[in-house]
C-alpha cells in the first residue's frame, strides 16, 4: 500500500479528515479563546474516527453503482451543506481581526454606555459597510452581561455582514469553497465511472 505523502488520495482523505479539527479549534476561539486548545485537543483525539468516517464515505461512492447516480447527487449535496455550516467558525477565525476592528465601535459605545455615539466604521477602514444584520441584540447582551461573552454574537453578526462587503466577498467565498469542495472534488475522484 502507498503512504499517504505518495497516494493523491489517501492524502486527500487525511486533508479532508482534518477539516472538523481546524473547524473546532475555530469554533473555541470564536466562543472564548482558552476554549480552542480543549477544541483542537478533543479534535485530535477523534480525528482516527472521522478519518474512518472519510474512507467509509470515499468508499461507499466508489463502490455504488453507475447507474446510483440519485445517491450520489444526495451525498455531493449533504457534503457542500455540510462543508458551508463548517466553513462558518473558520472565516470567522480567519477574519478574527477583521470582526473585531468592525465591532469595535458598539462595543466601546456600549462600555461607554453612550448609545447615541456613532456605532458605524469610518469609510476609510472597510469602504462602505453594511449596516444589516444589526449589531443590536449582541449589544443587548454586552450591556447585561459583558464583551467577552457577547463575542460569538458580534463575531457571527460581523460574518454575515463581510459577505456583503466587496473587499471581503471573494476571501470568504473562497474559504467556504475550499472547506465545501475538497470533500467534494474528492468524491468526484473516486466516482465510478465508464472506465470499468
Amino acid at each position: 500500500m502507498r503512504s499517504t505523502l505518495v497516494d493523491p488520495v489517501a492524502a486527500c482523505t487525511a486533508v479532508v479528515a482534518s477539516i472538523p479539527v481546524v473547524a473546532l479549534g475555530a469554533l473555541g476561539s470564536v466562543v472564548w479563546k482558552p476554549l480552542a486548545v480543549l477544541a483542537v485537543a478533543w479534535g485530535i483525539y477523534r480525528y482516527p474516527r472521522w478519518h474512518r468516517m472519510v474512507v467509509g464515505g470515499r468508499e461507499a461512492v466508489a463502490r455504488s453503482e453507475r447507474s446510483a447516480r440519485s445517491f450520489r447527487l444526495q451525498l455531493y449535496g449533504a457534503v457542500v451543506v455540510l462543508g458551508i455550516v463548517v466553513s462558518f467558525p473558520i472565516a470567522q477565525a480567519f477574519f478574527a481581526n477583521d470582526l473585531r476592528a468592525m465591532a469595535a465601535p458598539t462595543i466601546s459605545a456600549v462600555e461607554a454606555r453612550a448609545p447615541d455615539v456613532d456605532q458605524t466604521i469610518p469609510p476609510a477602514i472597510y469602504g462602505d459597510s453594511p449596516t444589516v444584520p444589526s449589531y443590536w441584540g449582541c449589544s443587548a447582551t454586552q450591556y447585561w452581561t459583558n464583551s467577552v461573552i457577547a463575542w460569538p454574537c458580534y463575531s457571527s453578526v460581523g460574518y454575515l455582514r463581510l459577505w456583503q462587503m466587496r473587499a471581503a466577498f471573494p476571501t470568504v467565498l473562497g474559504l467556504t469553497l475550499l472547506v465545501a469542495a475538497l470533500p467534494l472534488a474528492l468524491m468526484w475522484h473516486v466516482r465510478p465511472t465508464a472506465r470499468g
